[in-house]
């Protein structure tokens, strides 16, 4: 094997890490902007919840704690495809 062909290969592996990296961090960056809406839309129910419940209007209350529901499903959903999970090392 020349040194060429060994310089060559470890360019190869060093681009394929780096690769690997980059497609990590767009998953993760997306996934970012993901639980920052969800969690702005979650802070609008709990919003929509108090004020039902100050201005005595149930309904408005129940649906609100319902898209809440929902949307902590789809916060948990991003969480582990970001990689964020309540395991221990």
């Amino acid at each position: 094997m020349y040194v060429s062909d060994r310089r060559a290969g470890r360019v190869r592996r060093r681009i394929g890490f780096y690769e690997h990296i980059l497609t990590k961090l767009r998953t993760q960056r997306g996934s970012a902007r993901g639980i920052v809406l969800v969690s702005l839309a979650s802070l609008a129910c709990v919003g929509a919840m108090v004020y039902g419940e100050l201005a005595d209007r149930r309904l408005l209350s129940a649906g609100a704690m319902g898209v809440l529901l929902m949307l902590y499903s789809v916060l948990v959903l991003l969480f582990r495809r970001s990689g964020i999970t309540a395991r221990e090392e």
